[in-house]
């Protein structure tokens, strides 16, 4: 759900931005909640490791231990960020003719990753706006599916491939792999126990 003036903003600051490329915005929930893919860093190996192992949620403001979420900007300042969000992208036409649209190897997620990446490495500038629209989260795919471990995580395997050289790539594919078995193993058993205790919970009360 976008505002009245969203389209107009967005159009200004694009057609004034100097080796504009691409621009996204400030997303937030259906609560209203800030959501912090709305901008984000390249995930390299390293940045991939702490979200992986959630190291980035006990820094949440380190540009070092949660470069994921690019804090390096606020979420209600302007920029220029490596990542943009596919839910929302103001691109040029130019510039995507040019990158030849998405890349067909990624099905749902990680093809908005990719994109960036190749917006910046040919010198084009991504930006940031903290102008707000609301991003139904999480409806094409519920994160608690062993569907979606598979693949988001299997998307990431996709880009490292593509773009990291081929030990960088080997190593990111081993943690990746790793999440993959460690986050489908915890929704199978999440799954299993509310089977199990929900008919006992509803019996006992």
């Amino acid at each position: 759900i976008i505002a009245e003036d969203t389209l107009k903003t967005v159009c200004d600051i694009a057609d004034t931005t100097d080796r504009f490329g691409a621009l996204g915005v400030r997303m937030v929930d259906m609560k209203g909640a800030f959501l912090p893919e709305s901008k984000r860093g390249i995930p390299t190996v390293w940045v991939a490791f702490c979200k992986l192992t959630f190291i980035h949620k006990l820094f949440p403001r380190s540009t070092f231990f949660n470069a994921y979420y690019y804090p390096n900007i606020k979420e209600n300042e302007p920029g220029e960020v490596p990542i943009l969000a596919g839910a929302f992208m103001l691109i040029n036409k130019k510039r995507l003719q040019e990158e030849a649209l998405l890349d067909e190897q990624f099905f749902m997620y990680g093809e908005d990753i990719d994109l960036s990446y190749r917006i910046i490495n040919q010198g084009m500038k991504n930006v940031y706006v903290p102008t707000t629209i609301v991003h139904y989260k999480g409806e094409s795919t519920k994160k608690s599916s062993v569907n979606y471990v598979f693949v988001f995580y299997n998307a990431m395997i996709i880009f490292a491939k593509k773009h990291f050289s081929k030990s960088n790539a080997s190593l990111f594919t081993f943690f990746i792999r790793f999440a993959i078995y460690l986050r489908a193993g915890a929704a199978l058993l999440i799954r299993f126990l509310k089977r199990i205790l929900l008919p006992v919970l509803d019996f006992l009360l």
